[in-house]
């Protein structure tokens, strides 16, 4: 079968071109990185102004801290109302505060976490990976038959990432743009070294675009290790000062429960009920020693947690709030102290919804009509009206606490109360070993070491005391003498040239300013503090602080998973350049063969690195001829395969129509010997004869 093909070709000069697209590309490349370097810098102002208000909160926090200690001693001290109004909205204030503090730090973490990918992605040179592999693909483009093989490996480049994405789709560029680059260099050899140096290309272009894609591995890699660092150290920060607080104030609790309850053991005996207690109802740790200090007044400490349960099942029913329970005890508080069940005390309870007549007349037998008449006439005591109220409060509302713990919000707070005492833990665990150093520091400064140190201060501050009295005498006698002496001051002054006089005073200041810094002490001063300085840094270097004291730290954070690939990467290209391995033992493979094999190899070798492990190496661009026998190929519907005596049938010459223009062709002549050579070229690469 005849067969006609057309070749036109353009010879031009393009270093121009080249160049061009070299300085395009570096100042988009600049332009990048301007951008990367203003966004961080946003992004640390934005973390030094939630550093700042972190530290506002923290300073709010500590203050509620000590109002709240104020508050509870004051109910502890008065039992009245207003003192428990009083420690509720401390209460809330405080648990503000706190979600505020975790809030900022849960900010400033994510903050540092957006620097530190900003900063891994521009890296120490500012290249990533595609813009290496953009550069590198810039400065080769010089050739002829690679300024079509670029085109087309653009053009499959920028289909396959909108497919596939930017990782495949690089790299399936990166591949062609290699063989084409491996074509031109081949062409001087005709087509034979055409295709040998395509499959060099191509192992460049393989090899290039695994080393952009191992790079984007490794940065975001090593992005997400620091994050992780990040939140694991801030959420450890967090919960050591939230559990110093909490362990703090239940030291403070321990001591007060065994002044109430009689003994150490007996409180701690409580307070361990009291945190079982709050794992499994709508009530906090806090709430219940708050809630405490008014029942122990005439409950035993068992009966208090009985009555927080049944107060708890009331919670469920009739939807109270902290101040509604609080409520409910004070009324349940005054009737047992006092004996007596009045009006005032039954509202408590009536207000927030609970039939307190249905309760009295349940407890005594009389008409729901006479109750009101019978607490008038105080024919109803403190204690029965109290007992009558539980009662009736575990006959309707018993064990909805049960079911209320598993709704959504009070799962939450139960989790909210076990996290405290993790926290808890941790606090105990800091304040109980740091003692010990408080207490060796109280012991140093009170001693005879303190002495020393005091006199030694004393000496300091007299000396430092000493430098600013002079500084300051200089400066007066400076301005003095420019007020009574200087003739210019004289006549300002005379003039009500304000200004002047301003200035002539200003200047006075500065030059004795400049006086004092000529005196020895200052000259002392500064030499003590560049010792200090040196000393420093001698120390550092000596010991190998400087090391420990960031540089590892920061080398751990540039580390990537590069370890693990070195090895694999290895294998995979020796591979590569042994195919003698992939061909038949008893035969010697030709240059075709052996360069067709390894670029099967790299076939395989790239669909392994892209995930597609399970699929045969395709021909997706056809084959001149197979290189041996039983060789495989994965084949696609509508396309057609010869056999041996079909494909020699078809080997008739061509005819071949070569138009070569361009402006390095001189004349006619190197038109004609160009388009020539090319046509004998192909004719004996295909193994036909004219």
């Amino acid at each position: 079968m005849g067969r006609e093909i057309s070749i036109a070709i353009v010879a031009r000069e393009t270093v121009s071109t080249t160049m061009n697209t070299i300085s395009q590309s570096g100042k988009s490349l600049n332009k990048d990185l301007e951008e990367t370097g203003r966004e961080v810098q946003n992004l640390q102002k934005r973390m030094d102004a939630l550093a700042a208000n972190k530290s506002k909160v923290q300073a709010n926090l500590d203050s509620i801290s000590q109002e709240l200690k104020k508050a509870k001693k004051t109910l502890a001290e008065t039992n009245d109302e207003a003192s428990k109004v009083r420690l509720e909205n401390v209460y809330k204030e405080y648990n503000s505060a706190q979600i505020a503090v975790k809030q900022y730090s849960k900010a400033i973490s994510e903050t540092q976490t957006q620097m530190s990918k900003l900063e891994n992605r521009a890296g120490v040179t500012g290249l990533s990976g595609s813009k290496q592999s953009e550069m590198l693909s810039t400065l080769a483009n010089a050739g002829l038959f690679k300024m079509a093989g670029d085109s087309l490996s653009g053009l499959a480049g920028v289909a396959v990432s909108s497919a596939l994405g930017n990782t495949i789709g690089g790299a399936i560029q990166s591949t062609l743009s290699g063989a084409a680059t491996g074509a031109a260099m081949g062409s001087l050899a005709g087509l034979p070294g055409m295709a040998v140096g395509a499959g060099v290309g191509a192992v460049s272009g393989l090899v290039n675009s695994a080393a952009g894609i191992f790079s984007s591995q490794d940065e975001a890699f090593k992005g997400a290790v620091q994050d992780s660092y990040n939140t694991v150290k801030a959420d450890e920060e967090n919960t050591l000062t939230r559990g110093i607080t909490i362990a703090g104030q239940r030291e403070q609790d321990q001591i007060a429960f065994s002044q109430r309850l009689g003994s150490d053991e007996a409180a701690e005996e409580y307070l361990d009920k009291t945190k079982a207690m709050a794992t499994k109802t709508n009530y906090s740790y806090d709430d219940i020693t708050g809630y405490s200090k008014s029942l122990l007044n005439s409950y035993k400490p068992d009966e208090v947690f009985k009555v927080l349960q049944t107060l708890s099942d009331a919670s469920g029913g009739l939807n109270l709030d902290s101040q509604g329970v609080n409520m409910f005890i004070s009324g349940l508080s005054r009737m047992r102290t006092t004996g007596k069940a009045t009006q005032e005390y039954l509202n408590y309870f009536s207000e927030r919804g609970l039939d307190v007549y249905k309760a009295l007349s349940n407890a005594t037998g009389a008409d729901e009509s006479k109750i009101a008449g019978m607490v008038t006439k105080g024919d109803i005591s403190g204690n029965t009206a109290a007992q009558a109220i539980i009662d009736y409060i575990n006959e309707t509302f018993g064990g909805l606490s049960e079911k209320q713990s598993t709704t959504y919000n009070a799962m939450v707070d139960n989790l909210q109360d076990l996290q405290n005492e993790m926290d808890a833990a941790m606090g105990e665990g800091f304040t109980e070993e740091r003692k010990k150093g408080l207490t060796a520091q109280q012991d140093w400064l009170s001693g005879k070491d303190g002495d020393k140190m005091s006199d030694a201060y004393s000496m300091i501050g007299s000396w430092k005391a000493d430098l600013e009295n002079t500084r300051e005498k200089m400066i007066r006698d400076s301005m003095n003498k420019a007020m009574n002496e200087d003739p210019e001051f004289q006549k300002a002054k005379s003039e009500n040239d304000r200004a002047k006089m301003g200035e002539i005073l200003a200047k006075a200041q500065v030059d004795g300013e400049n006086e004092y810094r000529k005196t020895a002490g200052y000259k002392l001063q500064v030499d003590t503090e560049k010792s200090l300085v040196s000393g420093i840094r001698e120390s550092m270097i000596q010991d190998g602080v400087y090391k420990t004291y960031g540089y590892d730290m920061e080398q751990e954070f540039t580390k990537g998973f590069g370890e693990k690939y070195a090895q694999d990467m290895s294998t995979i290209l020796s591979q590569i350049y042994q195919p003698e391995n992939a061909l038949p033992k008893a035969k010697t493979p030709t240059l075709e063969e052996s360069e067709q094999t390894r670029m099967d190899g790299l076939v395989g070798w790239s669909q392994s690195l892209f995930g597609n492990k399970s699929k045969s190496a395709g021909k997706a661009f056809g084959m001149a001829r197979v290189p041996y026998n039983d060789f495989p190929a994965m084949l696609h519907e509508g396309e057609r395969v010869l056999t041996a005596s079909e494909a020699r049938a078809q080997k008739t010459a061509p005819t071949i129509h070569v138009t070569v223009t361009g402006n390095v062709i001189k004349d006619e002549a190197d038109e004609d010997r160009i388009a020539q050579k090319i046509v004998t070229k192909i004719l004996n690469a295909m193994q036909i004869t004219n």
